[in-house]
């Protein structure tokens, strides 16, 4: 009678669970994500409304000297917001792959930690290069 072999198989949300414990191992690298995403997201809402008061204001009949100065003050808003959207996007792409290397990393780590401490018998039954691809495809889908 052929023996059998141990076959486990991992769920989908057990792999999840140790990606997001790993993540929670940085928690200001993730909140600087988080933070950076809610300032891209107000600068890119904020920006049209007031490029359409911009062009309301060039676009109205009084050429005052208050609507110049209100268009000016419109103009620079406008311009913040366009360069809070470029500095929130550095950031959070920068701090995006610091955090990616950084759990990948542990992931690797964690991993080859845990084969470590099987026995030779474990090895000589398995495929060593299977075992290292393996781990490298659970730390390279992160």
């Amino acid at each position: 009678m052929p023996s059998q072999t141990d076959t486990r198989t991992t769920s989908t949300w057990a792999i999840f669970r140790t990606y997001v414990r790993e993540v929670l191992h940085f928690p200001w690298l993730t909140a600087l994500i988080v933070f950076s995403m809610f300032l891209l997201q107000f600068a890119q809402v904020a920006e049209p409304i007031y490029l359409r008061q911009f062009f309301n204001l060039v676009t109205s009949i009084a050429r005052t000297h208050a609507v110049l100065i209100e268009l000016f003050i419109t103009l620079g808003f406008i311009a913040l917001f366009s360069f809070l959207s470029w500095l929130a996007r550095r950031i959070q792409v920068f701090t995006l792959n610091h955090l990616e290397s950084a759990v990948m990393l542990r992931l690797y780590e964690k991993a080859f930690h845990y084969l470590r401490g099987h026995s030779y018998r474990f090895f000589s039954n398995q495929f060593g290069g299977t075992l290292t691809r393996r781990v490298s495809k659970f730390a390279g889908s992160f």
